[in-house]
């Protein structure tokens, strides 16, 4: 009964928020957010240390077990950050913040993240990235946001084959962009749906959700920051043959 209670008490102030029409739904989902993210880098952390410090003294079925528990602590804590993105951008609180970005960098932190994921699904993933590509003037948490999201969404609906991510310089109408491609050889869409699948919670009402789980939001961020960031997107994909998604951002410094 005492653990009940207390349950109960530490949700109230969020039902209480309900039934107040002064408070936003979305100031909701945020606090509720913020609330979890916490624990999750704490869980992610710990998990991390048994895998990286400890992985050597498991046997094979453990070991799969606990990098089974480290997706899925990545999983959820994209859903959370994709929550709070969302909501930031619904609220309009969070403003772009330009800076030199080393996409060297950006690689780096992603990389492994979504190496793993790959590895469980069996799938390849390959990151090409131009050797003189360095830095690029952006909103650092936007254009992690963009390619996080790009290569979670590709690794999620590709069993065969793989995911290729590729970062170059280009040069389009007499102006210096960079590209990011994000390619995969899954299921792919009809061309008509495209639209669709940039929808906000688009995926809640598909009769895939249960197979490929999430909350339909990464591709509606991805469309949000590439608008606000002045970049264009362009996306080919048809059913069974795969999707490419392009993203040209405006600006390249000079090697």
């Amino acid at each position: 009964m005492r653990a009940s209670r207390s349950s109960a008490e530490s949700i109230a102030p969020y039902v209480k928020s309900v039934a107040a029409p002064a408070v936003s739904r979305f100031e909701i989902i945020s606090n509720l957010s913020h609330e979890l993210r916490s624990p999750l880098h704490v869980m992610r952390g710990y998990l991390d240390i048994l895998a990286e410090d400890w992985g050597g003294e498991f046997s094979a079925e453990p070991m799969r077990i606990l990098e089974r528990l480290r997706l899925s602590a990545v999983e959820l804590s994209q859903t959370v950050e994709n929550l709070l993105e969302y909501t930031a951008a619904m609220t309009g609180t969070q403003a772009a913040v330009r800076e030199e970005v080393d996409l060297a960098d950006v690689v780096a932190e992603l990389e492994p993240v979504f190496a793993q994921a790959a590895r469980r699904k069996k799938v390849f993933l390959v990151w090409r990235v131009e050797p003189r590509l360095k830095l690029l003037h952006s909103d650092r948490r936007r254009l992690v946001s963009i390619i996080a999201n790009l290569v979670s969404n590709a690794i999620k609906f590709t069993d065969r084959g793989g995911v290729t991510v590729r970062l170059r310089r280009l040069r389009v109408r007499h102006r210096c962009v960079v590209e990011l491609e994000v390619a995969d050889t899954g299921i792919g869409m009809e061309e008509g749906r495209l639209d669709e699948a940039f929808a906000p919670f688009m995926q809640l009402s598909s009769s895939s959700t249960r197979e490929h789980r999430g909350l339909g939001l990464g591709l509606a961020l991805v469309r949000r920051n590439v608008i606000s960031l002045g970049a264009t997107l362009d996306v080919r994909s048809k059913p069974s043959a795969g999707s490419s998604f392009r993203v040209r951002f405006p600006e390249a410094p000079q090697a």
